[in-house]
C-alpha cells in the first residue's frame, strides 16, 4: 500500500521546474565510474522497493496533468491530449523532462526516502525504447542525499507474456553519488520495472482509469525491484 505523503503544491512546483529544464541527457554527460585505479573500495549490497508516488489530484487537475503531457512530442503528429494514449497509433514517442516522484524503501537505510526525478525517452509506437534520466533521493533518516544518472531500455510484452494483460518492462542502470553524510560515496544498481500502461501511470491509479492492473482490495505493491552496491572508499 502506497504510504501517504504531503507532495502537494511545493513539491510538485519543483517537480515540474526540473522536468522544464533538462533534456536529453547522454549517460557520459555525468562521470559516476571514474576512480583512481589505486582505489580500494568496500562493497556494500542491498536491494530496494521503489513505490511511484500517486496522488487523485494528477488525474482530476486538467492544468497539472496538461503540464505533464506537455513533455511529450509525437513527432509528424498532433499529440491525443489522452493520457494513458498521449500519441496516436502508429507515432513515435519523444518524452523530454517528464516529472516522477517515488518512495524508496531499502534493505539498508542509506538508500531509503523519496526520490524526486525527470524522465527522458524516445520510444516506438508501442511506447518501447530508449530511456534515461536524472534522480535525487533524499533519505529518510535526513543523513544525506544522493544525486546521480538512469539509463536503459523499456520493452512491451503483448498480454504480458500470456498474463492476459499489455505490460511493459523497463530494465535500468543507477549511478550517482552521495552528498551530505554520504559525501565520497557511489552507488550502482539495476531497477526492474513493471507498469501497465504506455505512460508509466503508478499501480494507484489503474483503477481510477479503468485499467487492469496487480492491486488488489486497495492493497498495490511496488513498481520496481532494485539491486545495487553502495561504494565506500578505503583508501587511494
Amino acid at each position: 500500500m502506497q504510504r501517504p505523503l504531503a507532495l502537494h503544491a511545493p513539491v510538485w512546483a519543483l517537480v515540474l521546474t526540473l522536468g522544464s529544464s533538462v533534456g536529453p541527457l547522454a549517460a557520459g554527460d555525468l562521470d559516476v565510474e571514474a576512480a583512481p585505479a589505486r582505489e580500494i573500495l568496500r562493497r556494500t549490497p542491498f536491494t530496494a522497493t521503489d513505490d511511484f508516488w500517486f496522488s487523485p489530484a494528477l488525474l482530476t487537475n486538467p492544468d497539472l496533468l496538461q503540464k505533464l503531457l506537455s513533455a511529450v512530442e509525437c513527432p509528424g503528429h498532433e499529440p491525443t491530449g489522452d493520457p494513458l494514449t498521449p500519441c496516436p497509433p502508429g507515432s513515435a514517442v519523444e518524452v523530454r523532462g517528464f516529472p516522477y516522484v517515488s518512495v524508496i524503501e531499502g534493505s539498508d537505510p542509506r538508500f531509503s526516502g523519496r526520490e524526486i526525478g525527470v524522465a527522458n525517452a524516445n520510444l516506438d509506437a508501442d511506447y518501447a525504447g530508449r530511456v534515461w534520466g536524472l534522480w535525487t533521493l533524499r533519505l529518510a533518516s535526513g543523513g544525506g542525499s544522493w544525486r546521480g544518472i538512469w539509463y536503459g531500455s523499456r520493452s512491451f510484452i503483448p498480454e504480458g507474456g500470456g498474463r492476459g494483460v499489455d505490460t511493459w518492462l523497463s530494465e535500468l542502470h543507477l549511478s550517482g553519488f552521495g552528498a551530505g553524510p554520504l559525501a565520497g560515496l557511489r552507488v550502482r544498481a539495476t531497477e526492474s520495472v513493471v507498469t501497465y500502461t504506455p505512460l508509466p501511470f503508478p499501480y494507484e491509479a489503474l483503477e481510477p482509469l479503468q485499467v487492469p492492473g496487480p492491486c488488489s482490495n486497495g492493497e498495490c505493491p511496488p513498481e520496481g525491484m532494485v539491486e545495487g552496491r553502495i561504494l565506500e572508499p578505503l583508501r587511494r
